[in-house]
């Protein structure tokens, strides 16, 4: 069993087909990547996010934070890179170790030393993969419950729109199911949306129905 927090699944996520329109940036001739993985790329993000206090009221909050890759190592013939989050104002630390492939977007598990796919990419709708019981937290690291999740394409087309910026992009959905019976729970899930060439431009975590958190893509630097 694993734990799974969202304090960054800003891969996870999040790790896209199409492209932005005319107000966003213009991806290059060369080959389309769903995550572009160099060393220097940054991306920098508005988080908001609610939660429930001890009185149970409901508590809101917003945080900018940048993700930026910092080192690359080679592991049996794979680049793996070193993810740093830094949160505006805040501390730093290091937040997943992603690498790229012909299979898509993946992590780096030190645990078992093998890359895990992250994104299917290139995918059509409907592509399932993944399935692994998780204990999931809010931003405060209180558990919300034990869940059995899975991945899989919902669009690969979704029109997104990020500060005042328009991208077309896949949508990958992780499902939350009953642990036991492993049918799906109503309104319950997280939605990573994927700009082709550029990453990922948005987050959006429901649970029981009510949006706790959501990620958008407020700039970025990419090679």
């Amino acid at each position: 069993m694993k734990k799974l927090a969202f304090l960054c699944l800003p891969f996870i996520a999040m790790i896209i087909s199409g492209c932005p329109d005319e107000n966003a940036p213009q991806p290059t001739s060369k080959q389309s990547v769903i995550v572009p993985l160099a060393l220097g790329n940054k991306w920098t993000y508005k988080h908001k996010y609610s939660y429930k206090d001890v009185n149970d009221s409901t508590i809101f909050g917003e945080e900018t934070y940048t993700v930026s890759l910092d080192s690359v190592r080679d592991i049996e013939g794979t680049k793996v890179f070193t993810q740093i989050g830094s949160v505006i104002g805040g501390s730093t630390q290091v937040w997943g170790y992603p690498s790229y492939n012909n299979q898509g977007f993946g992590f780096y598990d030190q645990t078992t030393n093998v890359v895990k796919l992250a994104i299917k990419y290139p995918t059509e709708v409907g592509y399932k993969w993944g399935g692994d019981t998780v204990t999931t937290t809010n931003v405060k690291g209180n558990k919300l419950g034990q869940f059995f999740m899975y991945d899989y394409v919902v669009s690969t087309n979704t029109n997104v729109k990020a500060n005042n910026r328009n991208y077309t992009c896949y949508q990958y959905r992780s499902q939350f199911c009953d642990v036991k019976t492993k049918e799906p729970i109503a309104n319950s899930f997280i939605d990573n949306y994927y700009a082709e060439n550029i990453g990922l431009v948005m987050i959006k975590h429901l649970h029981n129905g009510n949006e706790i958190s959501q990620r958008e893509l407020m700039d970025y630097m990419v090679k």
